[in-house]
């Protein structure tokens, strides 16, 4: 049986983020060297959001660059924000974070994760472990202009239809590609499944 040391340590996750448990695996690559894995405890943010809200758009939980820069979509090849504007023919060239929010909110779209806290190695959304949820049920009750739930890829929707399904209310649920650069198809491709949530965003207007 492979050999696998697991040390739990205190360490500090960034500067900007509470203190963090870690857990550290030094697991056999080959017979005769160890490479270490580190788990670490994700916290997620609080939801961009407004009264008036139309849509809400679910990824599964920040990424290692978001974390740190404590910025949903933060990693500078993820297309979210392009995407996003792209879709009201937008360009997201040398906009600030707050301007980023600030249009997302313009066009009635919140954004949010599943996952309130889990146990990750690195950024991959197939690492995570022991998930909590967000509480979608308060979220809803504050904000019930919702009509449709968006999911930046398919563990977004995985792990909200495991851990909070009851809380849609009847709300429309929609898989889009997700918008990491790990899913690697290409952006027009991505760009043109998006649509739908501008569709949905200006439902009623």
């Amino acid at each position: 049986m492979p050999l696998r040391l697991c040390i739990t340590v205190w360490n500090e996750y960034h500067s900007k983020c509470p203190a963090k448990w870690r857990k550290i695996h030094l697991e056999p690559a080959n017979d005769r060297w160890y490479t270490m894995a580190m788990e670490t405890v994700c916290e997620s943010f609080p939801p961009v959001a407004a009264q008036g809200c139309r849509v809400l758009m679910l990824g599964s939980m920040p990424g290692v660059a978001s974390l740190a820069a404590q910025q949903y979509y933060a990693h500078r090849q993820n297309a979210f924000w392009p995407i996003l504007f792209a879709l009201w023919d937008d360009s997201v060239l040398n906009r600030t974070y707050e301007e980023k929010l600030t249009f997302a909110l313009s066009h009635g779209i919140a954004i949010w994760d599943v996952a309130k806290r889990c146990l990750r190695t690195g950024s991959s959304d197939a690492a995570m472990q022991s998930v909590t949820a967000n509480d979608f049920a308060g979220f809803f009750a504050e904000y019930p202009d919702i009509h449709t739930i968006f999911f930046n890829g398919t563990q977004a929707m995985a792990l909200f239809r495991r851990l909070a399904q009851n809380t849609a209310g009847g709300r429309n649920m929609v898989l889009l590609p997700s918008t990491s650069p790990a899913h690697t198809i290409p952006f027009a491709e991505k760009l043109s499944a998006w649509h739908g949530l501008r569709d949905a965003a200006e439902a009623g207007l």
